[in-house]
């Protein structure tokens, strides 16, 4: 206890020095903690937006479409028959099934044309599955059978239309044959999901399946289960479902913006490991001149009696009141920073002052980010600056405490 008290009246000598070094630790542990908060927030938005917006929690296709899916094609479609739907939707877990056909087209204005992403949908089955319906600015979903289509803003915007306007379809068939149809705007989306709003036409399942003369077939099933772990729902379908029609997890959908998420979580650490490396000086530094300045206190404390290990473990000690207190700090000033980010975020775009999205770095972003809190990021980064803190100080420790008594006492300033 002696050594302890020793530490702490140590650390009271100078106490700009001591805030200075505790200052760098505490903002360390603030940036860190902020940073993976924003991390976090925004990797589960963008899995959220695909998951709600795009893919649903399970697909179910053909196989040999699965592996082609991202070129639309319309080859390995499968039948839209009553007996695969009601092993679907008969499967435990299941809430919500939407048959889509999807290809690509190139949409027509009059003047311009753009290519674009088309999926064929039943609007009553999309409201099962997805959320796009709670985000119509203008008009409605069409009926199934009417020549009409809903947009997003962003698109329509980019193609000069809006609500109640007409432009034209130019695609190829099943046969590959040119075909072309005139649709109507029915309604026109602005979700937090930038691919919907920007590169999406979703148009009646019924007039889809006519103008490619595919019959009565879609390229795929989207489901939404109860909760985001689908694995034994996937587990139930793969049993049920025949031949080489298979149930792919949101995940296969996703796997780009997954594998994002984990390169920036190595960004952070490399973050994390320079902001450490300023913090690890500052505390080498602070010992240092701890030990310059009290060379003849130390030849007095020898001269006493006290070993070098008692001396050492004096200034680890200090050291790591030091890292307690930065840690103290920076977690107040977190638990603050990260709890008013989740309640009421921030739009980094809006506070550039431009219309980009997070889309333009890979995540399906917009609008407001919102933090979240990860305790064990919290843990760890405490412990981690306090073990750091004691064990930078070891060898300057050991540089002040082996100066010999009778030098260290007549040593001069």
């Amino acid at each position: 206890m002696y050594l302890i008290r020793l530490a702490i009246k140590n650390l009271t000598r100078h106490k700009k020095r001591t805030l200075l070094t505790a200052g760098i630790i505490a903002l360390a542990v603030v940036f860190y903690i902020f940073l993976d908060s924003l991390m976090l927030g925004m990797r589960n938005k963008a899995l959220s937006n695909i998951i709600d917006f795009e893919s649903g929690h399970i697909q179910v296709a053909n196989e040999n479409y699965w592996e082609q899916r991202d070129e639309f094609p319309l080859e390995n479609l499968m039948n839209q028959d009553g007996e695969t739907a009601a092993i679907i939707k008969e499967t435990e877990g299941i809430k919500g099934i939407s048959p889509q056909l999807k290809f690509l087209a190139r949409l027509n204005n009059g003047v311009d044309e753009i290519p674009i992403p088309v999926e064929g949908v039943i609007p009553q089955n999309e409201k099962e599955v997805f959320e796009k319906d709670k985000y119509f600015v203008k008009g409605d979903y069409f009926a199934n059978g009417e020549y009409k289509a809903v947009l997003g803003k962003n698109l329509a915007e980019l193609m000069g239309l809006k609500n109640g306007d007409y432009f034209t379809l130019v695609f190829r068939t099943k046969n590959e044959t040119f075909n072309t149809i005139d649709l109507q705007i029915s309604g026109l989306l602005e979700t937090p999901n930038p691919n919907i709003n920007s590169n999406r036409i979703f148009i009646p399942l019924s007039i889809a399946q006519k103008v490619l003369n595919v019959d009565n077939k879609i390229s795929q099933y989207a489901i939404r289960t109860e909760k985001k772990e689908v694995e034994e729902e996937i587990k139930l379908l793969n049993n049920e479902l025949n031949g080489e029609i298979t149930a792919f997890p949101w995940q296969d959908s996703a796997s780009s913006m997954i594998k994002l998420s984990q390169a920036q979580e190595i960004e952070s650490e490399i973050i994390l490991g320079i902001i450490l490396i300023i913090a690890v000086l500052g505390i080498i530094n602070s010992i240092i001149l701890a030990g310059i300045e009290r060379i003849e206190e130390i030849g007095m404390m020898k001269a006493l009696g006290m070993k070098e290990r008692e001396i050492i473990l004096t200034f680890v000690y200090e050291s790591t009141g030091i890292g307690v207190l930065g840690a103290f700090i920076g977690s107040v000033f977190s638990f603050i920073g990260v709890g008013l980010f989740q309640k009421y975020g921030i739009d980094f775009f809006k506070l550039m002052g431009t219309d980009y999205d997070f889309s333009d770095f890979g995540m399906p972003i917009m609008g407001k980010v919102y933090g979240e809190w990860n305790p064990e990021t919290f843990l760890f980064i405490i412990v981690f600056v306090i073990l750091i803190s004691s064990i930078v100080s070891i060898f300057p420790a050991m540089w002040a405490a082996k100066k010999e008594a009778a030098k260290a006492i007549h040593h001069k300033q």
